[in-house]
């Protein structure tokens, strides 16, 4: 199938199964106490606004892309089976971040930072079997990461924490940005 296209997609009741790829240009809601699945055809999903889960999210072994110019503030859910994404893509452009806020990434396939900035904003990574970085990745230093990523050609992994001290991971960059 070629898939659905919205501006805005909440999931105000019950249970949603995707019965084909879902592209929303701006947010995506998921309410409590209801549920989006993916995993039953395993659809990708395409975010360029905000991913807010007050609710179960099953992603089966999907790619979640937040994509577009502007900044997506990401609200997970948690972490876990209810929370938890297959393959999470950062593909923004223009200098687009996508802001992790409240809760932790659990990612339990394969991240990737194609373009423009994740910014993980003190909150942990779990369970990312692979990383790669060809964007930003933006840390504080205290993050608890699963994974060692591997910055490609071109990639920054840049560190802004506004007190204290912190860590500088030892893992191999390409370029170093600390604020």
């Amino acid at each position: 199938s070629t898939g659905m296209t919205f501006d805005h997609f909440t999931v105000g009741a019950g249970t949603l199964t995707l019965g084909s790829d879902l592209t929303v240009a701006r947010n995506l809601l998921i309410f409590s106490g209801t549920t989006l699945t993916s995993a039953t055809n395993n659809r990708n999903i395409n975010v360029g606004g905000d991913w807010t889960n007050a609710g179960t999210y099953t992603s089966g072994s999907n790619t979640t892309t937040f994509n577009g110019s502007g900044t997506s503030t990401i609200v997970t859910g948690g972490t876990g089976t209810a929370a938890d994404f297959q393959n999470f893509t950062v593909n923004k452009t223009g200098g687009g971040v996508a802001q992790l806020s409240t809760n932790g990434l659990d990612v339990d396939g394969t991240l990737t930072v194609t373009s423009g900035t994740l910014d993980l904003n003190g909150q942990a990574l779990t369970t990312t079997t692979t990383c790669s970085i060809t964007g930003i990745l933006k840390l504080t230093g205290d993050e608890s990461l699963s994974c060692t990523p591997t910055n490609n050609t071109g990639s920054t992994v840049e560190y802004s924490a506004t007190s204290g001290t912190r860590d500088i991971k030892n893992w191999t960059y390409k370029n170093l940005k600390i604020n």
